[in-house]
């Protein structure tokens, strides 16, 4: 065999098991890990890529539209019992005098947020007639409690408008 092969053998070998090993890793990827929360109630999924869900290919992603045109609070997502938003990337369009924005969480009694409102974020001012986009990270860049809505306050004065998107996941803590 040695003859046959000469001094590229070893090569020839290593070549070979690294193709079988990219192989086998293409068509076996690593495993789903699966667990329960501390309550035992609460069930966790997580990838290779790691627990935040915004970076994990295995959770579904939502989306939903920002259109308002007033200096209010605004319902983005509803509270669902035992499970926390997390906002994975936000894309605004703003005028008017001294537009704002500000992302916030609280629970809803009569209108959006209205007990126990908490800031997400401080109010980002929006420079007038242009497109604001959260900037990439390799983290997540917001998520509320558990049990807690999603909502945005808007401030500023005169003729405001603001319309964007945002990605969320919403899931069970």
């Amino acid at each position: 065999m040695k003859k046959f092969l000469g001094n590229y053998g070893g090569s020839l070998i290593v070549a070979a098991v690294l193709f079988t090993f990219t192989l086998t890793a293409l068509f076996n990827p690593l495993p789903i890990a699966r667990a329960v929360g501390p309550t035992q109630t609460s069930y966790f999924i997580t990838a290779p890529n790691g627990s935040d869900p915004c970076e994990n290919p295995s959770v579904v992603k939502s989306s939903g539209s920002i259109s308002v045109a007033s200096a209010t609070t605004t319902n983005l997502v509803t509270a669902v019992a035992g499970d926390f938003i997390s906002v994975c990337k936000w894309q605004v369009y703003a005028s008017g005098t001294a537009p704002t924005i500000q992302f916030e969480y609280g629970t809803d009694v009569s209108t959006a947020c209205d007990t126990g409102a908490t800031a997400l974020m401080g109010a980002f001012p929006v420079a007038t007639t242009t497109i604001v986009v959260n900037a990439p990270s390799d983290g997540l860049t917001l998520r509320t409690p558990v049990s807690q809505e999603l909502c945005l306050v808007t401030g500023g004065s005169s003729t405001l408008s603001y319309v964007g998107y945002f990605t969320y996941v919403q899931a069970p803590y």
